[in-house]
């Protein structure tokens, strides 16, 4: 399923733009808000992991971006997402996600979690890391997300993240409140590792670690096939699962693990 049709028009009319037409194009607002993303990311591009940039360190620099930039809508965010592509093969890029999860939260804190925003991925050749990060709105990302050990949708703690393809990263992890859903499938990643409560569904399928290891509370869905072992040093929570061939963890000490409706024992009979 893909959310460009409904915004043709725009995307069509952005993306079809040199850069410099694209700078040109732009409000004062989303300048404001790259000029401020630039100083910062420049004033603090030392946050490094394994020899990479950590884009879990920014985010609060990047809430406090938010918290300054110029009066910004949904729309702006939009387009933020589309101007990206500038961005793509500078290191900066990486921390992308953390940008736009910071004005999403912001934005959401301003006036309520009915808002809802769209960002575009489908663009770009590099994966965005860390969207919804701390997430509370409610997000449609048209295209991929994720990349690298990053997650998506880490420390989730209400709102949506619907995402209209595939997730190649860590899903979830430490999430605590709301909904991620991904409409294709999962790759190169756990999913709901250390998740504390929320619901996460996967309808396509799960190719990559595990699902559901040191699980607490929540709830995860995976409709088609899975590669990793599912429920490993499980807590607690509820996964449910339809692959009949799937690897399940004899380590876990809680929580419910169900196939095709059936529920499966920690000895994984099914019941």
């Amino acid at each position: 399923m893909n959310l460009t049709n409904l915004i043709k028009t725009e995307y069509e009319t952005i993306t079809s733009q040199s850069i410099g037409e694209l700078k040109k194009s732009q409000s004062s607002v989303i300048i404001n808000i790259f000029s401020l993303w630039e100083e910062t990311f420049q004033k603090n591009n030392n946050f490094m992991k394994e020899g990479k940039v950590d884009p879990s360190m920014y985010e609060p620099l990047y809430a406090t971006i938010a918290a300054n930039a110029l009066n910004y809508t949904p729309s702006d965010i939009t387009s933020i997402s589309i101007a990206l592509k500038e961005y793509e093969k500078k290191a900066i890029f990486s921390t992308a996600g953390s940008l736009l999860s910071a004005l999403v939260n912001h934005y959401t804190d301003l006036y309520g979690i009915g808002t809802e925003y769209l960002l575009i991925t489908e663009h770009l050749e590099e994966g965005i890391m860390h969207l919804g990060m701390k997430n509370k709105g409610r997000i449609k990302i048209d295209g991929d997300c994720g990349g690298d050990e990053f997650s998506t949708g880490t420390n989730m703690r209400g709102g949506v993240v619907h995402i209209f393809g595939n997730c190649n990263s860590h899903l979830g992890f430490a999430m605590e409140y709301g909904s991620l859903i991904v409409e294709n499938n999962v790759i190169d990643g756990s999913v709901g590792t250390f998740m504390k409560n929320g619901k996460i569904e996967i309808k396509g399928s799960h190719i990559g670690n595990d699902v559901g290891h040191t699980m607490r509370g929540g709830s995860i869905t995976v409709h088609g096939t899975i590669e990793g072992m599912v429920g490993s040093s499980m807590i607690g929570g509820s996964i449910f699962i339809y692959d009949k061939n799937a690897m399940i963890s004899s380590s876990r000490t809680g929580g419910e693990i169900y196939c095709n409706g059936k529920k499966i024992k920690r000895n994984r009979r099914i019941v």
